[in-house]
Formats: C-alpha cells, sequence, structure tokens
C-alpha cells in the first residue's frame, strides 16, 4: 500500500490511508488489518463506511469507529504525507 495520507493517533498507532475513483472509495490499513471503505453520506467531513469500520475526518483530525465503538481518536494527518 502506498499511502496517500497517514494518521497518527498519539499512542503508537497510525492509520494508512489511499484513496480511488476520485475519493469515493479509500483502502485504509490499521492495527495490522486492510479495509475497503465507500463514501457515505456526512453532514460534516468526511466519512467512510463498510458496515463494520467507519472512518471521520475533519479538518486533519480523524476517528475510527468498529461496530460503533470509537477505538482510534484524535488521529491528526501528518503534513509531511499529504499529497
Amino acid at each position: 500500500m502506498k499511502p496517500d495520507y497517514t494518521f497518527d493517533c498519539g499512542d503508537g498507532r497510525t492509520i494508512l490511508i489511499e484513496y480511488y475513483q476520485n475519493y469515493q472509495v479509500m483502502q485504509l490499513a490499521f492495527e495490522g488489518m486492510v479495509y475497503h471503505l465507500t463514501r457515505t453520506r456526512s453532514a460534516s467531513g468526511a466519512r467512510y463506511s463498510n458496515g463494520y469500520l467507519t472512518f471521520w475526518e475533519k479538518g486533519g483530525t480523524a476517528f475510527i469507529e468498529r461496530h460503533g465503538q470509537i477505538v482510534a481518536q484524535k488521529c491528526v494527518v501528518q503534513v509531511d504525507n499529504k499529497p
């Protein structure tokens, strides 16, 4: 995976993001797993989900939910990795 963005969660974990199809689909690597998520409706920010995992980003800060439980939060995009 060649990430477009890397998010640092501040606890040693990172989120790697690679976008496809004009930002409508993403590949997300987190905790040794790779997920394929599609863009979903959001009142604010960018939200992607596959029904199991949800990634939500706004203003360079992101969080991940798994089965409705937040498993990573306050993850900050690394500016040296922005395209």
